[in-house]
């Protein structure tokens, strides 16, 4: 059924009207009825940008120019911007999914790490619970990785860490453990 727009032009003895074939030749063109305007359907569904809004907000209407006016418009950068858009509509979002999964895993690489430190913390805890309920020093008087005396809490610590491969990695990476780390102080 064709559908006459009434988009017309008279000039001069020359009377033009809009070919309806143009909507075969270009997907992206419609048109208003009451306007009695063309618009680019991604233009009019995302809005123009810059300077001309001729194909978003007012419509075009000169038919003696339209061809080349299609050409332009369809090369600008707002109208291949607006076409992507619209094709991209109900589609997943690759970049989206991807960024999902990275933030997933580094989620998941935190808790693990969360997990983790709250594992050895319980572990430390229950050394100086016992330092404590043994009212005995934690510290001893030199702790340097040679020492003969190095303190009970890290007797302590070294005997839960041999039967256990969770501690005894987080002491071997630690520096604190070694009289190495660069914060400690002595009281």
């Amino acid at each position: 059924m064709d559908i006459a727009i009434g988009i017309s032009q008279t000039a001069g003895k020359n009377n033009r009207a809009f070919n309806l074939e143009w909507f075969a030749k270009k997907k992206w063109l419609t048109a208003s009825i009451q306007k009695k305007a063309l618009f680019c359907f991604p233009c009019l569904l995302f809005g123009g940008s810059g300077g001309d809004v001729t194909w978003s907000r007012t419509g075009y209407k000169d038919l003696k120019h339209l061809s080349e006016r299609i050409t332009k418009h369809e090369s600008s950068n707002s109208h291949l911007d607006n076409a992507v858009k619209l094709g991209l509509v109900g589609r997943v979002d690759v970049a989206v999914q991807i960024d999902s999964a990275y933030r997933r895993g580094i989620d998941e690489q935190h808790n693990r790490q969360v997990e983790e430190n709250g594992y050895v913390l319980g572990r430390i805890i229950t050394c100086i619970k016992l330092c404590g309920k043994c009212e005995t020093a934690l510290r001893g008087h030199d702790e340097s990785a040679d020492s003969l005396n190095p303190g009970i809490f890290r007797c302590i610590f070294e005997t839960m860490c041999e039967g256990d491969a969770r501690l005894q990695r987080h002491y071997d990476a630690q520096p604190v453990f070694k009289g190495t780390a660069p914060y400690r102080t002595n009281y």
